[in-house]
C-alpha cells in the first residue's frame, strides 16, 4: 500500500494512490468503531493517509496507532472479554486522533536514522529502538 520502502531517509512516506482506496480506509474505520477493538496498528503512511480520509467524526482514529513494518497489512489488538481472567486492557491511548505532531514524529527521518551497511553510502535507514516501541505494547507473558 505504501509507495517506497519506508525506513529509507526521504523516503515518499504516503500511500500508494494505485493501491490504496477508501475502501481500504473504510474497513480500517469500521473495524475501529467496534466497542471491542482496543487498537489498530498500521503504517504511519497509512495513518496519515486516515487523516486525509475523515472528515467527519474523528474520533476512531485515536484507536489507529503508527507502527513500522504494517505495509500491506494491519493488525487489531482486541478488548479483554467482560470477565476474562487474567486479562488486563491497555491503558488507552493517547486523547485525540493521533494526526498532529505524534504522527509527523513516525514519518519524519528523525535521529534514528543512520546509514547501512548493506546500502550505498549515500542512502540512510532509519532504525527504531525496539526496546521503546514495543515496551508499551507487551502484556507480561503469564497474562497472554
Amino acid at each position: 500500500m505504501v509507495k517506497q520502502p519506508q525506513d529509507v531517509a526521504g523516503a515518499d512516506r504516503s500511500v500508494d494512490p494505485r493501491r490504496w482506496t477508501d475502501t481500504h480506509a473504510a474497513l480500517i474505520r469500521l473495524a475501529a468503531k467496534d466497542q471491542r477493538v482496543a487498537r489498530i496498528f498500521v503504517n504511519p503512511a497509512i495513518k496519515k493517509a486516515l487523516c486525509q480520509f475523515e472528515t467527519g467524526d474523528r474520533a476512531w482514529l485515536r484507536k489507529v496507532r503508527p507502527w513500522w513494518g504494517h505495509d500491506y497489512h494491519f493488525h487489531v489488538r482486541m478488548s479483554c472479554p467482560a470477565g476474562s481472567v487474567g486479562c488486563t486492557d491497555q491503558d488507552e491511548p493517547p486523547q485525540g486522533d493521533g494526526c498532529g505532531t505524534e504522527l509527523t514524529s513516525w514519518l519524519a527521518d528523525g535521529p534514528g536514522c543512520r546509514r547501512s551497511t548493506r546500502k550505498p553510502a549515500s542512502r540512510l535507514r532509519c532504525r527504531r529502538s525496539a526496546r521503546w516501541l514495543l515496551q508499551p505494547c507487551r502484556r507480561p507473558a503469564a497474562r497472554f
